[in-house]
């Protein structure tokens, strides 16, 4: 039963550390403005490959342009990640652009499908394109929303191998400035008869609160990164407070232990240096501004042993809080039942769901933050081209809008009554792409949505 509640309480370290990693590398993120960045990126191939042979204002064109993107390029994708609620004309605005500055910047990290399509139309291509008739506008949307789609899946696989390497080399950073040690934390919980007894009385005392605790102390840390008012300071404390915690309960984590012996008497700190202490940082002068003791000891044998650790710990790190605290609720699940046959455990109360809704109350579903492709919910091709034709304003009999946002072409395009406002379109949000199946086309059709292969010059006629 010890390995049991060893891991119970090893999950949920794990989960609280790798979220804390989550943050800082989600800091970085913000910071430095990688995502906005990698999406400009994304937008300047799109361009250059998609838009560039199909735009009436470009030199023709018959194949993507190859080499470096075109200055036309870095245009389109500046003005589809500029937010439109971002007005100023202040001669200081520019510094809000700056990567280091990201936090301070107006411009989209990521773009829906649905705020692609609305973005459209303050470029060149989306102008040329508003004065078209509906079903050429509908056609087009359909190959170009397409290729986003596709390109945004690329450019998402890249941020998420780039992240897992990120969140790895921020783990291990942490780990060895705080010794957090997984292999030597799992070995005391499950080995130490105190801390085994002190799990098994939380326990006992409150089954049903352990993962509603745990969540909690997740949630308010991720709570950082998704406000948008991540400080340095602020993670450097949130770690500090973390690994003071679990010094505190009596695990063997912090700078006490080898191979910084803060405190000499702890176990392995008579370890033998391999050498003197290194003097780091000098000063004016004769002296130094810190003396390592601790770089003596990590070459040594036990040394050896404790960075290999370290690497292990910053790999577990990486596998993410999700991993962990998915773990972390099926190890509390086990260690419940098990309790409750032998009668030590309380019984855990009833879901606590949200607050009913009140008679004839709406309210939005919760979707996940959007990013470059993600499954979920979407409007269709219908919705898109209304998106698209009321941003650009061309309110015409070629382009009618604004009739049963949403409903199908034949209804759009005919007689049928005005049954929802144009700003009914406020509540249609997404936080995903369009798929070969749900254009309604062929798969083999679904790069125009017709049966007809689209010209390089289709907006030309």
């Amino acid at each position: 039963m010890n390995w049991v509640l060893a891991l119970f309480a090893f999950a949920g370290v794990m989960a609280v550390m790798s979220t804390v990693v989550s943050v800082c590398v989600e800091a970085i993120h913000k910071v430095f403005g990688l995502r906005g960045r990698g999406l400009q990126d994304m937008l300047t191939a799109l361009h250059d490959d998609v838009i560039a042979p199909i735009d009436p204002n470009l030199p023709d064109v018959t194949r993507p342009i190859p080499g470096p993107s075109s200055k036309y390029a870095k245009s389109f994708a500046k003005e589809m990640t500029r937010s439109p609620s971002y007005g100023s004309t202040s001669k200081y605005r520019h510094l809000a652009n700056i990567p280091l500055l990201g936090l301070l910047s107006r411009r989209f990290q990521n773009l829906t499908k649905l705020q692609f399509v609305e973005q459209l139309p303050r470029t060149a291509f989306g102008q040329s394109l508003a004065g078209k008739p509906r079903e050429e506008v509908r056609h087009t949307l359909n190959r170009v929303v397409y290729e986003f789609d596709r390109f945004g899946s690329g450019q998402t696989d890249f941020f998420r191998a780039r992240a897992k390497i990120l969140t790895t080399l921020v783990a291990l950073v942490i780990v060895v400035m705080g010794n957090f040690n997984a292999l030597t934390l799992y070995q005391h919980l499950a080995t130490n008869d105190d801390t085994v007894t002190s799990i098994q009385n939380l326990i006992n005392n409150d089954a049903a609160m352990i993962s509603s605790v745990v969540e909690q102390r997740r949630a308010s840390i991720q709570a950082m990164a998704d406000g948008g008012e991540v400080a340095s300071e602020q993670l450097v404390a949130e770690v500090a407070a973390q690994l003071r915690d679990m010094s505190e309960l009596g695990f063997p984590v912090g700078r006490q232990f080898f191979p910084y012996c803060s405190v000499p008497t702890n176990p392995g700190c008579s370890v033998e240096p391999a050498f003197s202490p290194v003097p780091l940082f000098p000063m004016p002068g004769t002296g130094h501004w810190y003396v390592s003791e601790a770089i003596p000891r990590m070459f040594t044998p036990e040394g050896f042993q404790w960075f290999i650790g370290m690497v292990a710990t910053a790999g577990l790190i990486g596998l993410g809080s999700p991993f962990w605290f998915t773990l972390f609720k099926s190890m509390a699940g086990l260690v419940v039942r098990s309790q409750a046959l032998t009668g030590n455990a309380k019984s855990a109360g009833a879901a606590v769901s949200g607050p009913a809704l009140a008679p004839g109350e709406l309210r939005r579903p919760k979707q996940p933050n959007p990013s470059l492709a993600t499954p979920g919910d979407e409007p269709d091709l219908d919705v898109l081209t209304d998106a698209f034709l009321i941003v650009s304003g061309k309110d015409t009999g070629a382009a009618p809008v604004g009739r049963r946002l949403g409903a199908a072409s034949a209804d759009l395009t005919g007689d049928a009554p005005i049954t929802a406002p144009v700003a009914s379109i406020a509540p249609i949000a997404s936080s995903s792409f369009v798929s070969a199946d749900e254009l309604g086309a062929p798969a083999s059709n679904v790069r125009n949505g017709t049966d007809a292969p689209l010209s390089i010059r289709h907006l030309r006629s």
